[in-house]
C-alpha cells in the first residue's frame, strides 16, 4: 500500500473512533476486609500443652460469698485488707477464692493427667515490699515447667507432670505470707503473659498450645501509667497522686501481650474467678470488659454448645453466630470453675473435619481455601461453608480432604491456609 493509501486508512479509523460512544454503569465502591490465616492441622496429633497461669494475689484469700456467717470474726470479715494475715479465713466454715481454686483445679489436674501435658505458673512472684508498695513481681519462671522433649508423651511422664502441678498448687496457702508458698501483692498479668512468648516449650508447632489464665481481678502493675490517665484498681487513696501508681488498671499492655502470644500460636483461655469478673454487678464493671477483650484476643474462640453450636452459653451469655457472646469464662465458686475446665477440656477434641472460622465471610465464594498447597472450591468432595444459622461460621471438610485430615500426625501434619473477604 502507498504511504498516500495508509494515511487515508488511518484518517478514516481515527473517524470511526471518535463516532464511537460508550455507556459505564456507574459502580458504587466497594471495601473490602480481608483476614488470612495458616494452621497446621494434626489430627491424630500430641497431646496438647497446657500452660496453667495462676493470679495467687492478695484478693484470692476473700471469701466467695461474704454473707456467710462464718466470714465475719472479731476483726471483721475474714480474708479483706489483711496483708499480714492476721485474720484468715476458716476455709471450713468460709471458702475462699483460692480454696475453691485449689478444689476444682486439684481434680482438673488429677481428671485430665492422661490427656495433657500440664505446666503450671503463678504470678505475682516474692519480691520487694519497699514503702509498702504491693508486690508487683511477674511471673519470671514455671513453676512446673512443660517437657523440654517435643517426642515425650509417655504416661510416665504425663502423670509426672501432673502430680508436681497439683503438689506445686497446693504448696500455696492462704495463711502463708505473701511469696513463693503464700498468697499476697497485686496483679502483675500483663508482663506474666508476655514471659511466655519466649518460652521454648510453648514453641511446638505440632502441639496444640494454650495458656489458661485464671484470675479474680484487674491486672495493674504498670508504673509508667500516669496519673491522669489513671483508672484505679483499687481503694482511691491507693492510686495516684496520692498513692502508687502500681494499682492502675493496666489493659493495654495485657490485651497486647495476650494478642503476642496468639501471633506465636499460642492460645489463652481466661477465666475470671470472683464477683469482680461478673458481668451482671453493677459496680466494677471494668472486669468484664478487660476479660472479654483478653478473650477474644486469645484466638480461641469459645463456641456455643450442642451439635450445631447454637445454644446458648450459660446465663447473661447468649449464642451468636456459633460463638458465645461472653469470650471468657466466669466462676463464682468451684463447681463453676470446674464446669469451665470441663468444657475447656472437651473442647480440645473437637471434631476433625468441622473447623471453626472468625470472621463470617460475606458468602461461600468469598473463602478461599489451599490444602497442603492446593486450592480448593466448595464442592461434595471438598468442602462446604456452615453459616451461623447452622452453627457456623465453619467450614466443614468433606470426602478426600476429611479423609486426609482424619489421617494426619504429628509427622505429617496437614496445611490449612484460609483467605476470608468481607464486603463491609
Amino acid at each position: 500500500m502507498r504511504p498516500r493509501s495508509i494515511a487515508l486508512a488511518a484518517l478514516c479509523l481515527l473517524a470511526a473512533l471518535a463516532c464511537q460512544t460508550y455507556e459505564f454503569v456507574p459502580v458504587e465502591p466497594l471495601s473490602i476486609s480481608q483476614e488470612e490465616s495458616s494452621t497446621p492441622i494434626v489430627i491424630k496429633k500430641f497431646k496438647p500443652n497446657v500452660m496453667v497461669l495462676v493470679d495467687k494475689s492478695g484478693s484470692m484469700d476473700q471469701p466467695t460469698d461474704p454473707t456467710l456467717p462464718g466470714c465475719t470474726t472479731a476483726f471483721g470479715l475474714c480474708g479483706t485488707g489483711d496483708s499480714a494475715k492476721a485474720n484468715p479465713c476458716n476455709t471450713n466454715v468460709c471458702p475462699t477464692r483460692w480454696s475453691e481454686l485449689n478444689l476444682a483445679l486439684d481434680s482438673f489436674l488429677q481428671t485430665q493427667a492422661q490427656t495433657v501435658r500440664f505446666g503450671l505458673s503463678f504470678f505475682p512472684e516474692p519480691g520487694s515490699q519497699d514503702a509498702g508498695e504491693p508486690n508487683c513481681v511477674p511471673t519470671t519462671a514455671a513453676r512446673v515447667d512443660l517437657p523440654a522433649d517435643t517426642q515425650d508423651d509417655s504416661a510416665a511422664t504425663l502423670s509426672a507432670l501432673s502430680t508436681a502441678a497439683r503438689n506445686a498448687l497446693a504448696s500455696v496457702r492462704s495463711q502463708t505470707s505473701a511469696g513463693p508458698f503464700g498468697t499476697g501483692g497485686a496483679t502483675p498479668t500483663g508482663p506474666s503473659l508476655q514471659f511466655f512468648s519466649d518460652y521454648a516449650p510453648l514453641q511446638d508447632p505440632l502441639r496444640l498450645e494454650l495458656v489458661v489464665l485464671l484470675t479474680d481481678g484487674l491486672p495493674n502493675c504498670n508504673a509508667t501509667i500516669t496519673a491522669e490517665a489513671c483508672v484505679c484498681t483499687a481503694a482511691a487513696d491507693s492510686c495516684p497522686p496520692a498513692g502508687t501508681p502500681n494499682n492502675c488498671l493496666d489493659k493495654d499492655r495485657t490485651v497486647q501481650a495476650v494478642q503476642d502470644l496468639a501471633a506465636r500460636g499460642i492460645h489463652v483461655v481466661v477465666i475470671g474467678f470472683g464477683d469482680e469478673t461478673r458481668a451482671s454487678l453493677d459496680g466494677g464493671v471494668q472486669a468484664p470488659i478487660v476479660l472479654q477483650e483478653m478473650g477474644l484476643a486469645g484466638n480461641y474462640p469459645r463456641l456455643c454448645p450442642g451439635p450445631r453450636h447454637d445454644q446458648p452459653c450459660g446465663p447473661l451469655n447468649p449464642c451468636q453466630g456459633g460463638v458465645c457472646l461472653r469470650q471468657y469464662y466466669q466462676a463464682q465458686d468451684s463447681r463453676d470453675l470446674g464446669a469451665a475446665l470441663a468444657e475447656i477440656t472437651a473442647s480440645l477434641d473437637r471434631e476433625p473435619c468441622l473447623r471453626a472460622i472468625t470472621p463470617a465471610p460475606t458468602s461461600e465464594d468469598l473463602i478461599l481455601l489451599t490444602l497442603n498447597g492446593t486450592k480448593y472450591p466448595p464442592g461434595s468432595d471438598t468442602w462446604r461453608y456452615v453459616p451461623p444459622a447452622d452453627g457456623g461460621p465453619a467450614i466443614r471438610f468433606l470426602g478426600s480432604l476429611c479423609t486426609a485430615i482424619e489421617s494426619s500426625t504429628a509427622q505429617n501434619p496437614v496445611q490449612l491456609d484460609l483467605r476470608i473477604l468481607r464486603v463491609l
